[in-house]
């Protein structure tokens, strides 16, 4: 499976969620996540890589632990389960 594929699973479950699914434009700030998800009382930033990796830039790091410290929601998502077990209700 590609990361193009998550991606698009990933939309398709928060859309059918009644959510919002944003691609963000890396040339706007270069390792910023990939997709900001906007569900009811809930914002998630996600980081999609191919199924196997774990591996971030230095400056995916920086946003990541930047995000963190302000208290944001930041998820590296590189499987179908993985979006699935971030999009559980019970972490609402």
């Amino acid at each position: 499976m590609l990361e193009t594929s998550l991606e698009t699973k990933l939309r398709l479950l928060v859309q059918k969620m009644g959510g919002f699914c944003i691609k963000l434009n890396p040339q706007w700030n270069i390792g910023i996540p990939d997709r900001v998800i906007i569900l009811p009382k809930r914002v998630i930033f996600v980081e999609l890589k191919r199924p196997g990796s774990r591996r971030l830039s230095t400056t995916q790091k920086f946003w990541r632990d930047r995000l963190q410290l302000l208290g944001c929601e930041y998820w590296l998502c590189n499987s179908e389960q993985r979006i699935e077990e971030m999009l559980m209700p019970t972490r609402v």
